[in-house]
């Protein structure tokens, strides 16, 4: 694939050129693995946490079909967050409004403010639960669902 050789030039092939007489091959490896698993990091926490956060689960029906429609299981399991600065919000692309993105994932993250603002009147008029959370809530949620999912099963006992 010509994004991923691409990728490898510039983030692994080039330095490795220019920085590994200076500060050693080793070094240059590191670092690219480093940055590669805080990248990971940051797309896990900020993205896939986006659903964690609520800690809603649903096991499929014995039917085959969900007993709630696809809007609804939206609004069940995602979040939209705002960063701090508000500028921020630009510079991750739409990545905070997760929600939005799930309701209008062919529409162009620059709407996605928009969409928000007429999201939260429609989820109120409609009675849905829409809020919209700072990051420092975002990540107390997640910290909150991983030490849940830590603990043992509770079991019956007779």
């Amino acid at each position: 694939d010509l994004s991923k050789a691409v990728h490898l030039i510039l983030t692994l092939a080039l330095p490795l050129w220019l920085l590994a007489d200076r500060l050693g091959g080793l070094t240059v490896l590191g670092t690219y693995v480093v940055s590669q698993l805080i990248a990971s990091l940051i797309f896990v926490m900020l993205i896939i946490g986006t659903h964690w956060a609520k800690g809603y689960s649903q096991l499929p029906p014995s039917t085959g079909r969900m007993t709630q429609g696809r809007i609804a299981h939206t609004f069940a399991t995602t979040f939209d967050w705002r960063p701090t600065p508000a500028w921020l919000g630009y510079w991750l692309g739409g990545i905070n409004l997760h929600l939005t993105h799930h309701l209008f994932p062919h529409w162009h993250h620059r709407h996605y403010p928009a969409l928000c603002s007429i999201i939260a009147d429609i989820a109120q008029q409609q009675g849905m639960d829409y809020s919209v959370l700072t990051l420092r809530d975002l990540l107390s949620l997640q910290q909150h669902f991983l030490r849940k999912m830590g603990q043992p099963p509770e079991r019956d006992t007779p």
